[in-house]
C-alpha cells in the first residue's frame, strides 16, 4: 500500500517536471524529421554514391527562441520559366515564385 501512496505522490511531480515544447518548436522538429526522412529514401533523396551511403542526417543546431530569422514574402507576378543546371548534371525548367527579404532579431540577456 505504501508503495501506491509514493507513486500516487510522485506522478504529478513527474507530469509537472517534464519540459514543454511549443508549438513552434513541434513543428521545427516535424520539418527536421520529414527533411532527414526524404534524404535516407532513395527514391527521393537528391544525394548520389558515397554522399547517400554516408549520410547521417543533418546536423541541426538545437532549436533556440533567441534567434529569429523573420522574413517578409512577395509573390513574383508574370514570371517567365528559366533553366537551371541540377548537380546530377542535368538541367531543369524552374519559375520564379516569390522574393522573400530577412531580418535577423537576435535577443541578448546580458
Amino acid at each position: 500500500m505504501k508503495k501506491y501512496i509514493v507513486l500516487f505522490l510522485l506522478l504529478p511531480l513527474w507530469a509537472f517536471s517534464q519540459k514543454k515544447i511549443s508549438k513552434e518548436e513541434k513543428e521545427v522538429q516535424k520539418f527536421q524529421k520529414e527533411l532527414n526522412a526524404e534524404y535516407f529514401n532513395p527514391k527521393e533523396t537528391p544525394l548520389r554514391g558515397d554522399n547517400f551511403k554516408n549520410f547521417k542526417g543533418h546536423p541541426f543546431f538545437p532549436f533556440n527562441t533567441k534567434y529569429r530569422i523573420t522574413a517578409e514574402f512577395v509573390k513574383s507576378k508574370d514570371t517567365k520559366p528559366f533553366e537551371l543546371p541540377t548537380s546530377s548534371g542535368k538541367t531543369k525548367t524552374y519559375q520564379e515564385y516569390g522574393k522573400a527579404t530577412f531580418t535577423w532579431m537576435v535577443s541578448l540577456i546580458l
